[in-house]
């Protein structure tokens, strides 16, 4: 077992470990919240776009057919992977 010295941090010290804590788990954590925010963004749309279907059931335009089912993103990976080919790293971060 390894004996570390006694001293405790000093307010400062304390302040600054935690700031950068607080650093690094944002920057690793942040592109779920994306992520997450973007499938939940789509996952409402998918609701409003079927209550409105409902009332008016027109085929689209492009080939007859209505526009059920038509989801920009499979996944989580999913997400992060269109983020992160559309936009690079910053992609990840935006918004």
């Amino acid at each position: 077992v390894v004996s570390l010295p006694s001293s405790s941090l000093t307010a400062v010290e304390a302040f600054v470990l935690g700031a950068i804590s607080k650093m690094v788990a944002t920057v690793a954590t942040y592109p779920l919240q994306l992520a997450q925010v973007l499938l939940r963004l789509q996952s409402k749309n998918d609701v409003d776009d079927f209550e409105n279907d409902e009332s008016s059931n027109e085929p689209n335009e492009d080939n007859g057919q209505s526009n059920k089912n038509t989801k920009a993103y499979k996944g989580m990976i999913d997400c992060l992977h269109q983020q992160f080919t559309q936009g690079g790293i910053r992609g990840l971060f935006q918004g």
